[in-house]
């Protein structure tokens, strides 16, 4: 049972200052789909707020 203790510990060890180029491309690349999963699913919201930023 000391599975746990190893899967938190290479958990604190991946969010090390060593991997913070990783953690940031992983950001953005989620912040990326979320923007276009929404640019999706709301595309009238999206024509409304280009509507409104023409005028």
């Amino acid at each position: 049972m000391d599975l746990l203790p190893r899967m938190t510990g290479s958990v604190r060890n991946f969010f090390s200052v060593d991997n913070w180029p990783y953690l940031l491309a992983a950001v953005a690349v989620l912040g990326v789909l979320i923007l276009a999963a929404l640019l999706v699913y709301y595309p009238e919201s999206r024509v409304k707020v280009f509507a409104v930023m023409e005028r």
